[in-house]
């Protein structure tokens, strides 16, 4: 009898623990069949799983950056404010809506040596098309100067339209005064230095007698 006629004698005489044997050497090659599929897994995943973070994160970066920029655009309102008077460098200056006459100043080059601060409210908030007069020391406090010093809260709350301080939006409040003929107020003041009474606004063209008899009562310095 040769080898492999015992093999099969063996496997004949010995076919239950033969077919056990088979059955959970098959079960544990696949449980390392299992082991290895999942430790390459494991390996791998790290990686695709960084990629996705560093992608989410350059999204949520280039989105947020986004936002901050529409943001800024949003609430960065600009108003134009006429410097004159004792400051170093007068002019029209294009400034946030927040703004107080401190950084006006500062806009302007500062004080010069003749200015009188002593007078200045450096807290107040500017309008828009309002005229900042600096006055000096030797001069008298002028009008505009003295409406200056009343807060643009209380301006716009009040009874009467300031032709100093109004925006153009307050101006167009007034009887018969369209958004036209209230951007000619404005010029008019920042041209002028302001108004020194009520009357002068009948300088501007287009308001006469008639129509400063009807809104005289609205108007203030």
């Amino acid at each position: 009898m040769n080898q492999w006629d015992q093999i099969k004698q063996f496997i004949m005489t010995h076919k239950k623990i033969v077919i056990v044997s088979v059955t959970l050497i098959i079960f544990l090659m696949s449980l390392i069949g299992i082991y290895f599929y999942s430790g390459v897994t494991n390996t791998t995943s790290p990686t695709s799983t960084l990629s996705s973070i560093d992608k989410s994160s350059k999204i949520n970066q280039s989105g947020q950056s986004g936002e901050a920029v529409h943001g800024g655009n949003q609430v960065d309102h600009k108003i134009i404010v006429d410097v004159k008077g004792a400051v170093n460098h007068p002019g029209v200056y294009k400034v946030s809506d927040s703004a107080r006459v401190e950084q006006i100043v500062h806009l302007a080059g500062g004080f010069n040596k003749s200015a009188d601060q002593l007078h200045i409210n450096l807290a107040q908030k500017v309008a828009d098309g309002q005229v900042v007069y600096i006055p000096s020391k030797d001069e008298k406090t002028p009008d505009i100067y003295q409406s200056q010093q009343q807060s643009v809260a209380s301006s716009s709350t009040a009874t009467t339209i300031n032709l100093n301080t109004a925006t153009v939006e307050e101006l167009q409040k007034l009887d018969g005064i369209g958004q036209k003929k209230a951007e000619q107020i404005v010029a008019y003041r920042t041209e002028n230095n302001g108004f020194k009474q009520i009357e002068d606004i009948k300088k501007v063209s287009g308001i006469g007698d008639k129509r400063f008899e009807k809104i005289k009562d609205m108007l203030s310095i």
